[in-house]
């Protein structure tokens, strides 16, 4: 973390476009001692802040982000797994994403990627998951400043729900809420509004 901007320089230094991901997920077999490497909610708003105080348009942009999210509907799909991408490992283990491999959709050592794609009863069930499944962010007031993974879910539920809301995340899309909104007190003048 304390880090952080160096690895941005250099990968500027050196034309290296440098994407971030700050947020550590559990294990795809649900063991969580990984976690224990894991930013604090203040840890993670301290890179924010970095972010910001280094990338002048990084609230706009996140506002922005938040904006298409408002046209999401409940029956719109969760991502894209199962849907227009899957992911296939060296011993022919079907997942749904990278980090999902406890989830085995089939393996294309005894079965085409065909039928596991058309015909796999749990790429059916992913596929058949609307952001409505999950009651609790349909209604949250932070929900267009969170990416909904069920992987995350997933991987820190003991029984591997994808269902099962992570409240880290949640916590994170209030944080992000927040700032984007003092962001926009702030630049707007209006604290009579804030």
């Amino acid at each position: 973390m304390s880090c952080y901007y160096d690895v941005v320089n250099w990968g500027k230094e050196h034309n290296i476009n440098v994407g971030s991901d700050y947020v550590i997920i559990a294990r795809y077999n649900h063991t969580t001692q990984n976690l224990s490497n894991r930013l604090s909610i203040n840890d993670v708003k301290e890179v924010i802040d970095q972010r910001i105080a280094n990338e002048p348009h990084y609230l706009e942009k996140m506002e922005k982000e938040t904006e298409k999210k408002k046209d999401m509907k409940p029956d719109d799909f969760i991502c894209s797994v199962c849907h227009s991408s899957i992911c296939i490992a060296e011993n022919g283990n079907v997942y749904p994403c990278a980090g999902w491999q406890d989830y085995v959709l089939g393996s294309i050592r005894k079965t085409s990627l065909s039928e596991i794609w058309n015909d796999s009863i749990k790429v059916q069930y992913l596929r058949n998951l609307r952001r409505k499944d999950f009651s609790k962010c349909i209604q949250c007031p932070d929900k267009e400043f969170c990416t909904m993974c069920m992987i995350r879910n997933a991987n820190e539920d003991p029984q591997g729900d994808p269902l099962a809301v992570n409240e880290f995340f949640c916590n994170i899309a209030k944080l992000n809420r927040k700032m984007v909104l003092d962001w926009k007190c702030n630049t707007t003048n209006s604290q009579s509004k804030c």
